[in-house]
């Protein structure tokens, strides 16, 4: 049924989508271009339309039909190609493999033509005296609006000398064509396929088939060269291993405006570092919906040339910089680490000026941008172990929170990023007992209750300790909407049936909860030592109230093993790693609670040790590679493998973080596994060192 019979159907004469304008004004939109009708009749300024490149492939006779991709091999034909391309290499092979071809490339001068081929892989140079890939029939000849379509003008050809396709490409061609050998002149291949009298680049065909000299049509327009590669379909070979040639990266606008590598580094980080951030398979994570979707977004907007604010450009790098420090880890090449330090300090210079006018009003960015922004810049300090820098973009996300979201009606996209924030900056403050009591902590406590916000609060802004007589009760009681969502740090016992915790991390908001009441324990008996708050609580209160955490773990831990299991271990069967991750959690909260409050001897905490490596020996039997939310277990790993004492239980530790390593790239792993290997070298020397001990230490803070 085409569109205009749903129109006809549904009596409805739009989209769900409309310009920015109509949908802040929660009003129908035509999405009429230049400008909507709805915006032009009040007078208004039309906001446009989403920014999206898409490839057209023939002739649409109305442009508000719906555009699909047109693959170029059948289903079984593609089939049969990954059947043989798995055959013909080992996919743990396949990184050593174009490294070689790389290295080899580097060894061949410029100026010579080369030909590599290992395996299924190979690279080729052909070095042409003539330069001249595009005819311009006509001196006007631009880009074509590239709003709409990517295409040249009507007059333009293109056309490809003989000497740039390889052997194997003509074969492709022929074969494609069903053309004979002799017929198959590449010198007249044109691109076909016009839209409103345009012609458009046909992303059919690979990159070394088309070889096209922009160069002297870069010097007529300003507007960017788009590559008939640049798509974001992530459901085809992961590319994350593959280090992309220099042609492949390039897209630029003039400059260095647009980083040549973005698309390479957006599509390793939705294919393999997301999958390492949430245990879930499907796509309605955070990660899914709001962080990758906006650097897509922002690479659009760069390659269209348009001007964003500090806020999405500080995402944007952010993103950049962990696929980057990603591929760095798997790959071992020095110009992915040289790459992610460049994004990461753009990313410093924006997230900068974004602070600068966060407060401002009218406001310069979106609240959703602007915490992205902050977010993104926290999982890159946690992923490279800079727990400091972490520490700081907490602070400016609580503060912002606190000051500019928790009095606003909240959407589920914004919800969904208090919920993120929430999850990391609990795992943070587990184990950042250095910084508690910053200067900055305090000069933020001192602007959120200077500006009023703090009457929006549910909960205490320093993790204070609060009532917990009658605990088991309180946990039944149902939390309200204004509870549930303004109790930032969880503060309040009781149940909130639209918590998102079990939809992003597999978990449900009891086991959070319980964090947060041993953090705020352990903070109280941190100051009660300094001298700060011993008179405002009694040693007997403090162990009662810690007698009443110990047996809120206790009961969570039997729920977790008990005969019923929780609705999120019923997911199992469609999550596997669900299961292993709860007891993992739950395994690791009993030996958090009793290192950071009783501090005992690490051995009435083998059980809960060997509880947790466990259940990561299972979940590394059930997939050859990493699995889904393994950067969830890095925390419960990290906490148990502290306490290993016997010497085969250390070494599955030592395996486990050494293969998450290796298959995420990411550094946090080995900053772990090098802490847990300080306390264990700190035990054999007799020490009482515990990982308080070294996280307390100045000197370990993972800065570089």
């Amino acid at each position: 049924m085409s569109q205009q019979d749903l129109n006809v159907v549904s009596g409805r004469n739009r989209s769900f989508g409309g310009c920015s304008t109509c949908r802040s004004r929660h009003l129908k939109c035509d999405e009429g271009r230049p400008e909507c009708s709805p915006c032009k009749s009040s007078g208004l300024q039309c906001g446009g339309y989403e920014k999206r490149i898409f490839f057209d492939f023939e002739v649409a006779s109305d442009a508000n039909l719906p555009r699909f991709r047109r693959p170029l091999l059948s289903e079984e034909e593609r089939e049969s190609m990954s059947e043989s391309l798995t055959k013909a290499v080992s996919p743990k092979t396949v990184s050593r493999h174009l490294n070689e071809i790389d290295e080899e490339c580097d060894t061949v001068l410029s100026s010579a033509n080369i030909a590599i081929s290992v395996g299924p892989f190979g690279a080729f140079r052909i070095v042409q005296n003539s330069t001249t890939a595009i005819t311009d029939a006509s001196d006007g000849s631009i880009w074509a609006d590239c709003t709409q379509n990517v295409g040249l003008e009507s007059d333009m050809t293109v056309t490809a000398t003989s000497g740039s396709l390889t052997p194997r490409t003509r074969v492709l061609f022929q074969s494609l064509l069903e053309l004979p050998g002799e017929e198959f002149d590449p010198s007249t291949f044109t691109l076909d396929g016009t839209i409103d009298g345009t012609i458009c680049v046909n992303e059919n065909f690979d990159e070394s088939d088309v070889n096209l000299d922009f160069h002297a049509l870069r010097q007529k327009s300003a507007l960017p060269e788009i590559r008939h590669d640049f798509l974001f379909n992530n459901t085809d070979v992961n590319h994350g291993l593959i280090p992309p040639s220099p042609a492949s990266m390039r897209l630029s606008v003039g400059a260095d405006t647009i980083p040549h590598d973005a698309v390479h580094l957006i599509k390793h980080y939705s294919t393999t570092v997301l999958t390492l951030l949430t245990p879930f398979r499907h796509s309605k994570t955070p990660w899914h919906v709001l962080f990758v979707p906006h650097a897509k977004s922002c690479l659009a907007a760069l390659t269209l040339g348009e001007t964003l604010d500090h806020a999405s450009l500080c995402a944007f790098y952010a993103t950049l910089s962990v696929s980057a420090s990603s591929l760095n880890g798997i790959t071992q090449l020095n110009m992915w680490r040289d790459q992610a330090r460049r994004y990461l300090g753009t990313a410093r210079e924006h997230v900068r000026s974004m602070l600068k006018t966060a407060y401002d009003y009218p406001k310069t960015a979106k609240y959703k941008h602007i915490l992205i922004a902050l977010l993104s810049m926290v999982q890159v300090a946690i992923v490279v172990g800079n727990r400091d820098q972490a520490e700081c973009y907490f602070i400016e996300a609580e503060k912002f929170i606190r000051m500019k979201g928790l009095n606003r009606k909240k959407s589920r996209k914004v919800r969904l990023l208090h919920h993120c924030y929430v999850y990391e900056r609990l795992l943070h403050e587990s184990i950042y007992i250095a910084g508690t009591n910053s200067s900055h902590r305090s000069h933020t406590r001192k602007a959120i209750e200077s500006s009023g916000a703090m009457v929006y609060s549910q909960d205490s802004f320093s993790f204070c300790l609060g009532n917990l007589e009658n605990l088991e009760g309180q946990t039944l009681h149902v939390k309200c909407r204004e509870e549930g969502e303004n109790d930032l740090h969880l503060q309040i016992p009781g149940f909130w049936p639209d918590t998102l915790y079990p939809e992003i991390f597999g978990l449900p908001e009891k086991y959070l909860f319980a964090l947060s009441l041993v953090i705020r324990l352990g903070q109280w008996k941190d100051e009660a030592r300094i001298g700060d708050t011993a008179a405002t609580l009694s040693l007997k209160d403090f162990l009662n109230r810690a007698k009443t955490v110990e047996h809120y773990i206790k009961t969570l831990h039997r729920e977790t093993h008990g005969p019923v299991a929780p609705p999120v271990v019923q997911l199992q069967a469609t999550e596997p790693v669900l299961e292993d991750l709860l007891q993992a959690m739950c395994h690791a909260l009993a030996i958090y609670f009793y290192r950071r409050i009783y501090n005992v001897d690490s051995d009435m905490l083998q059980k809960h040790v060997m509880g947790v490596r466990d259940c990561l020996l299972r979940l590394d039997s059930t997939d050859s590679t990493i699995s889904n939310g393994s950067a969830r277990l890095l925390w419960p790993a990290l906490i148990a493998a502290c306490e290993a004492e016997d010497r085969a239980m250390q070494t599955s530790f030592i395996q486990w973080f050494k293969n998450s390593a290796s298959c995420s790239g990411l550094p946090y792993f080995d900053i772990a596994k090098s802490t847990i290997e300080r306390v264990w070298q700190a035990r054999r020397d007799g020490l009482t060192t515990t990982w308080m001990d070294l996280m307390i230490d100045a000197n370990f803070t993972g800065n570089e």
